[in-house]
């Protein structure tokens, strides 16, 4: 019933998809780094591939980082007014 008629588009809202895809990729990056924390005590004794997990887990957590920031910077877009 709630399907729009074929003289109705659908509704479109800017700040809605943008909070949603946000929300999306910040699940991503929360699970990938919640596995990869996991998985350190299997390389314990493989120096190199303990670097290369510390090594990801650094750009998982800078990832989130600018993240944060490019929301912080745009919450006009996500629908929240800056004040």
């Amino acid at each position: 019933m709630n399907q729009p008629t074929k003289n109705k588009p659908k509704r479109f809202d800017k700040s809605y998809v943008l909070r949603l895809t946000n929300n999306y990729v910040r699940d991503a990056l929360e699970r990938s780094i919640k596995i990869t924390l996991d998985r350190i005590s299997e390389f314990a004794e493989d120096q190199e591939k303990s670097r290369e997990i510390f090594e990801t887990l650094s750009i998982l957590h800078e990832e989130r980082r600018v993240l944060e920031e490019f929301i912080t910077s745009h919450l006009n877009h996500f629908g929240v007014e800056n004040g």
